[in-house]
């Protein structure tokens, strides 16, 4: 008997499969602020010193000078403001009390982080005092560096340096003195030092935002310092 049997099978499966993936990456980009200028001068000119001034509870030392040193002991490459500047280039002994160069009020609102930098040859005694004070307008001094009148310096060259200033963007102005003294009276045969010389000065910050200042700018005073 003839038989007969289906031998095809048809099967149809899907064979395409469509994904669909959505990736999102989010990354975060850290802004740094750029350093800003506030103030700067080098010296240079007998118009950049006008605004600087001595300062001092004492009277009868003319101790702050501007000028191309001729002392043998200060550097001669260029105009500084400093101290016993000509002739032996020997600072006073047996000064009572610190005199401080003086800057002039700087701006400093809205100013985070700052600091200021100069350059400096500095020679003192081990038992005379040098100090950099930064004050705010309306605050007390802070102390920013010291040799604390125990501690020579004598520098062999200019030596740079850079100093943190310890106030907020809120403060509105500052300013900075250089001090030296008091100085004690040596024996017989011992001198004391040039003391400074300094130039280069800068203070800098980073800025955050407008501010508007609450305060009058305030006036500078002090004994004019002395052009040689």
């Amino acid at each position: 008997r003839p038989t007969t049997r289906p031998t095809t099978r048809t099967t149809t499966r899907p064979t395409t499969r469509t994904t669909t993936r959505t990736t999102t990456r989010t990354t975060s980009l850290t802004t740094t602020r750029p350093r800003v200028i506030i103030f700067s001068t080098t010296f240079q000119t007998s118009a950049s010193v006008l605004p600087w001034s001595q300062v001092s509870g004492i009277t009868g030392y003319g101790l702050w000078q501007w000028g191309t040193p001729t002392a043998t002991n200060h550097p001669r490459d260029r105009k500084v403001i400093g101290t016993a500047l000509t002739g032996a280039g020997l600072y006073p002994e047996g000064i009572p009390a610190p005199i401080y160069l003086a800057s002039p009020w700087m701006t400093s609102l809205g100013y985070s982080n700052k600091r200021i930098s100069f350059s400096r040859f500095l020679g003192v005694a081990a038992d005379d005092w040098a100090t950099v004070l930064a004050c705010p307008f309306d605050a007390a001094c802070v102390v920013l560096w010291s040799n604390g009148g125990n501690t020579a310096v004598n520098d062999r060259a200019w030596t740079s340096v850079t100093y943190n200033v310890p106030f907020g963007p809120e403060v509105q102005y500052v300013r900075f003195l250089f001090g030296l003294g008091p100085t004690q009276q040596g024996p017989s045969g011992v001198t004391s030092g040039p003391g400074w010389s300094i130039s280069n000065f800068q203070l800098s910050g980073l800025f955050t935002g407008t501010s508007t200042a609450k305060l009058p700018a305030p006036k500078s005073t002090g004994t004019p310092i002395k052009i040689l």
